[in-house]
């Protein structure tokens, strides 16, 4: 691919074949545009990724509190709040030892395997 997918990527770089391929399928970057190539995946963008691209309709799952005492129910985390309340019922990402869910925190090769690994599991991919 020799031309620019993103504003903030480069032309020709490794993951242009496969930024291509997203954008033309609808997966999008960043609302401000960008894509952020050297910026760290957290955990709830993880998520968000990963249901978008099973195909997991997460519109009837309902939140009806906080689903760990550090993911704040306000305008800000409803993006994502669905994303963590299914993770939580299907126990797909643990949590701390104190019960902290961290959603800003980077994710590791490992955790993304696992994440399919303990989807698998629940049979979700039925």
């Amino acid at each position: 691919v020799g031309r620019r997918i993103y504003p903030d990527t480069e032309a020709g770089k490794w993951y242009s074949p496969f930024l291509l391929t997203a954008k033309l399928l609808g997966i999008t970057g960043y609302p401000d545009g960008t894509f952020r190539p050297d910026q760290q995946v957290n955990k709830v963008e993880l998520l968000k990724m990963f249901f978008n691209i099973a195909s997991r309709d997460l519109s009837d799952v309902r939140v009806t509190g906080r689903p760990y005492p550090d993911v704040p129910v306000d305008d800000k985390t409803a993006w994502y709040l669905q994303f963590v309340e299914f993770s939580k019922k299907y126990a797909l990402v643990d949590a701390s030892k104190e019960g902290l869910f961290y959603p800003a925190s980077g994710m590791q090769r490992g955790d993304v395997a696992e994440l399919f690994y303990r989807y698998h599991l629940a049979e979700l991919d039925k």
